[in-house]
C-alpha cells in the first residue's frame, strides 16, 4: 500500500480517508447480509428439497444421480440399496448437496 502511495503520489490523509469509508461500508451493510454468513441449516436451497420425490438418472453401488423436478442431485442411499434407473425415489435428509434417497413406497 505504501509502494501505491508513492508510485501515486497520493497524500496520506486520502489513504486514510479511503480506509474510514470502505471500514464504514462494511459496518453499514454487515446487517443486511449477516444472515448469508450465519449457519447454512435450513437457509440453503438444498434442504428444501427433503420430502420431496425425484427420479433415479444413473446409480453405482450407494451413489448416483437423482431428478427432482428439473435438477439433477447427487444422491446416497439411506440404507445403501441400489436403485435401478427410472425408479422413484424420496428424499429424506441432505447432507451438504448430496441428497439421502429411498425408495418412493418405504
Amino acid at each position: 500500500m505504501l509502494v501505491l502511495w508513492g508510485a501515486l503520489d497520493v497524500p496520506l490523509w486520502v489513504g486514510a480517508a479511503v480506509l474510514a469509508a470502505w471500514t464504514a461500508k462494511d459496518l453499514a451493510l454487515f446487517p443486511l447480509v449477516r444472515r448469508a454468513y450465519e449457519h447454512p441449516g435450513d437457509h440453503t436451497p438444498a434442504a428444501k428439497l427433503a420430502g420431496r420425490t425425484g427420479v433415479v438418472e444413473q446409480w453405482t453401488g450407494d451413489r448416483g444421480w437423482i431428478r427432482v423436478g428439473s435438477e439433477l442431485w447427487q444422491a446416497a442411499g439411506a440404507r445403501h440399496a441400489p436403485f435401478e434407473p427410472g425408479a422413484r425415489v424420496r428424499v429424506t435428509a441432505v447432507r451438504g448437496l448430496t441428497l439421502v434417497v429411498e425408495p418412493e413406497d418405504a
